[in-house]
């Protein structure tokens, strides 16, 4: 599901400025409102256009790739992001107002109609009042996010010999007593342990390249964790994508998890018990109106600050403004 992201301004590179959400940390299809310089905008991010910037219209993030691009059926001058409800008290009718004007009340709307309401999200949150992981939109069991698939390569204590391999996803390492150096080189340096951590080194190109081991680059499939004599790899991609990352050795003092790694999966388990903290609703920060003319009482919130808007009471702790509120 598209997620609503807010800005003040158009650039600038610092939080609060759309350039600053990057691709890592929306997707393709998020939407942006903003207003600057009391003027609202809208704005879609398309991952895959490479569309020289030209502010307002196309915003180029300080890092990554794609482009925040002018909704174009919500241009400046025509943007209402606020939405709401007048009810009639003497008629007893009530009529949709702002962006959802026109809509039939009773109804549910879609969540393109409600910014403020698409961007409610169930997460579980710690004792510390942090969260731990949002869960999936469609099924609380699960989290939002992926799982990622995991194996391991566990050393039973005993060096390798040389020449020994180990076959990860896509590529093989080979444990030397000496580097040649050859691509996929690995130094045994004397032990099982130093030989399984300087493994992990080459998987993460971390270390010392061309004396711990020979790699040009990281592993472009997984990552990579030591401890003792067990390297555990996790793939780089959430979903089952990773499953299919075939794992192998021919040390036969080297044990691997299985034929491939395992685990991967389009959403990860959540834990609802309390284990991992309670579950709550995430409530972004927004702004509310309030008119009472003849016997009509209006009610509206919008998703951004507007003239005639304040922030909600409940985001307010003294005269700090809170981003979010948990229930």
């Amino acid at each position: 599901m598209a997620k609503t992201y807010n800005y003040t301004k158009l650039t600038g590179g610092t939080d609060g400025c759309l350039d600053a959400l990057t691709d890592a940390i929306v997707e393709d299809g998020d939407f942006a409102l903003g207003v600057v310089s009391g003027v609202q905008y809208s704005h879609y991010f398309d991952a895959d256009s490479t569309t020289a910037a030209s502010s307002p219209d196309v915003i180029e993030p300080i890092a990554g790739s794609g482009r925040w691009l002018i909704a174009p059926s919500h241009q400046a001058h025509q943007i209402t992001p606020y939405y709401g409800v007048s009810w009639d008290e003497s008629a007893d009718t009530y009529v949709r107002t702002g962006s959802t004007a026109g809509q039939t009340c009773g109804v549910t709307l879609a969540d393109a109609f409600l910014p403020v309401h698409r961007r409610l999200r169930r997460c579980v949150v710690t004792d510390a009042g942090e969260v731990a992981y949002y869960l999936s939109a469609t099924d609380s069991t699960k989290k939002e996010g992926p799982a990622y698939a995991v194996g391991t390569i566990t050393s039973d204590g005993t060096i390798p010999s040389d020449g020994d391999t180990v076959t990860i996803g896509n590529k093989t390492y080979t444990f030397k007593t000496a580097l040649t150096p050859t691509e996929g080189q690995v130094l045994i340096a004397g032990s099982a342990a130093a030989a399984m951590q300087n493994l992990q080194r080459a998987i993460e190109h971390t270390g010392t390249p061309d004396t711990d081991y020979k790699c040009a680059a990281h592993h472009t499939q997984v990552d990579a964790a030591f401890d003792t004599l067990t390297v555990t790899v996790t793939s780089q991609v959430g979903g089952t994508t990773g499953n299919s990352y075939a794992l192998s050795t021919t040390d036969a003092n080297i044990s691997v998890s299985g034929a491939f790694m395992t685990g991967g999966a389009a959403n990860a388990p959540s834990d609802l018990t309390g284990t991992d903290g309670q579950v709550m609703v995430e409530i972004p920060k927004f702004w509310y109106r309030y008119g009472y003319s003849g016997t009509t009482h209006t009610w509206e919130v919008s998703p951004v600050p507007l003239t005639g808007f304040k922030v909600h009471e409940a985001f307010l702790s003294d005269t700090t403004e809170k981003d979010y509120l948990y229930v």
